[in-house]
């Protein structure tokens, strides 16, 4: 009877465990830091991001607000990033740009005018 107790409970903890460790690979949840990035996705043959890059430019945001800029021309790997960012927006397919991630929301923004009043409303902010 000890043995078969044994038994059992060895293989809920087992299930439990892996259980666990799916999950934790799969998701942020367990993560210490939360991702508070924002990422500017754009391209350098885009009209929309000309118009997003000349404000930020003009308004000095570089300087105020931290964010990484991702250039997709002949990118692979920012491309992939993108498409990894937009599916946890529930986004897929074309996806347009500009494309702002806003980490701390988990927050997809497109086109010039979104992610300018983005960038206006946190520069109001400070």
């Amino acid at each position: 009877m000890k043995k078969k107790v044994l038994l059992v409970s060895s293989l809920v903890l087992a299930v439990i465990v892996i259980t666990v460790a799916v999950l934790y690979k799969n998701t942020d949840w367990f993560s210490a830091e939360p991702d508070n990035s924002i990422v500017l996705f754009f391209s350098e043959n885009c009209s929309h991001c000309q118009n997003v890059e000349a404000f930020l430019e003009s308004n000095n945001v570089a300087e105020k607000i931290s964010f990484e800029n991702k250039q997709l021309d002949n990118n692979p790997a920012n491309v992939a990033d993108l498409r990894n960012k937009a599916a946890i927006c529930g986004l897929q397919g074309n996806i347009g740009i500009p494309f702002l991630w806003v980490g701390a929301d988990k927050k997809c923004l497109m086109g010039d005018v979104d992610v300018i009043d983005f960038f206006q409303t946190k520069l109001n902010q400070l």
